[in-house]
């Protein structure tokens, strides 16, 4: 969410107090902390009861995000306006805290949000992250308009929570990317055009609150921004905001930068889905589809053992038990790899963050390192069994360093994706 937001410069030993900057279109609470902000080259981290290494984790997971946000809109910070007297944009981490309707809220430099020391709220960095991305690109659109907003001056609420759902990969109800997933939504909601949402005041009354809006949201911006769609760009997005700093309202912004208007999209949106959609996932990720693959790469590595065994020739000093045994535990290693690189396939082909637009290249760098997993753990058993003549110790290594590969193949995917 992007409507609220808090100060952090109350009095430590205050409590909540009442709201100031009346007429903006967030408001500042006066949040209470412990005097002790944490700074980095761009965000001072203050919090009411976090730990020193929880400050120090947001600040560096903020620090990458905002660097990949700028790069992504192609921004500079000299285009950047920040309110006066601020020259870092804040983040209140809260551990002592528990707002029930919300967990993260953006304003126009800052951003609160749950401490990784939280003792309810999810403290994995994979669960906080992507919603922290949302709310930074909250944070982008405002200082990019170099005001707060008000009437007449924001941004519809469809096209920015739908950029932010869009660049952080979705945080709510999951990416639309198929007329099966569209229909299940319009079938319990209706035919409700998300770029009808013009306030956030209006998410209480939509159909399954979060889980229509923020998808379909992310749907409408998707559509604009890629090749299939409108063949728009974030530095489209970027020029909307722009336009908006000398007090150009949204639907003339959104017309000058968009290429149509937001009455034109809004009528002829549920149109446009139907050939911007496919029927269902790729037709790569179908049950039959996804066999198929399954199959010809089981087939490549069976066949790839098979030949490796008749070139290197039976090993005749062995004993029959150690033949036996050396085979199977190759065998088995080669069937647990490929069962791991493929369930592993499946994951990265079919998630909802990696297979949004603005993912992309994270999805083809996921393929990439599969791939190359699944050749490295097959050559290191294949190299394994043509040793197994003249360097049987040697050759023992194969299987055991296959296995590593498949662990590390885990976590350099945990950690590019």
């Amino acid at each position: 969410m992007a409507l609220a937001s808090c100060g952090t410069d109350a009095d430590p030993a205050s409590g909540p107090g009442a709201t100031v900057d009346e007429g903006s279109w967030y408001a500042r609470e006066q949040w209470p902390h412990d005097g002790q902000p944490y700074e980095s080259n761009t965000f001072t981290v203050y919090s009411d009861a976090a730990a020193e290494w929880a400050r120090v984790e947001v600040a560096e997971e903020a620090e990458r995000l905002w660097a990949d946000i700028l790069d992504e809109f192609e921004v500079t910070p000299g285009r950047l306006s920040f309110p006066e007297g601020q020259d870092q944009i804040d983040l209140y981490v809260y551990r002592d805290h528990y707002p029930e309707a919300w967990g993260m809220r953006a304003y126009w430099a800052g951003v609160i949000l749950w401490s990784p020391d939280h003792p309810i709220r999810p403290t994995a960095r994979s669960e906080w992250s992507p919603v922290l991305k949302h709310e930074l690109v909250h944070v982008l659109e405002n200082l990019l308009k170099g005001r707060d907003g008000g009437d007449g001056e924001m941004t519809d609420a469809w096209f920015s929570e739908g950029l932010a759902e869009a660049v952080s990969g979705g945080t709510a109800g999951g990416a639309i990317r198929s007329q099966r997933q569209l229909g299940d939504l319009t079938s319990r909601c209706g035919f409700i055009s998300p770029i009808s949402y013009t306030r956030d005041s209006q998410l209480t009354d939509s159909c399954g609150g979060y889980t229509y809006y923020y998808p379909m949201s992310q749907l409408a911006v998707e559509y604009l921004l890629e090749k299939s769609g409108a063949g728009r760009s974030l530095t489209d997005a970027r020029d909307l905001y722009l336009e908006m700093t000398d007090g150009t309202n949204f639907d003339e912004a959104f017309a000058a930068t968009m290429t149509t208007t937001t009455f034109a999209y809004e009528a002829s949106f549920f149109e446009k889905m139907e050939t911007y959609l496919p029927a269902d996932r790729h037709v790569l990720f179908s049950p039959v589809g996804f066999a198929a693959l399954a199959v010809a790469i089981a087939a490549v590595v069976a066949a790839s053992l098979v030949l490796a065994f008749r070139l290197s020739g039976p090993v005749v000093a062995a004993p029959a038990w150690r033949r036996r045994t050396d085979k199977a535990v190759n065998v088995g290693t080669a069937v647990v790899a490929t069962f791991v690189c493929l369930a592993l396939l499946y994951i990265v082909g079919t998630d909802d963050e990696l297979n949004n637009a603005m993912n992309a290249s994270n999805r083809l760098a996921g393929y990439a390192i599969l791939a190359g997993a699944l050749i490295v753990t097959t050559g290191l058993i294949v190299g394994g069994i043509l040793l197994r003549r003249r360097r049987p110790v040697i050759a023992r290594l194969g299987p055991a360093l296959a296995l590593a590969s498949v662990l590390g193949t885990v976590v350099v995917l945990e950690a590019v994706l």
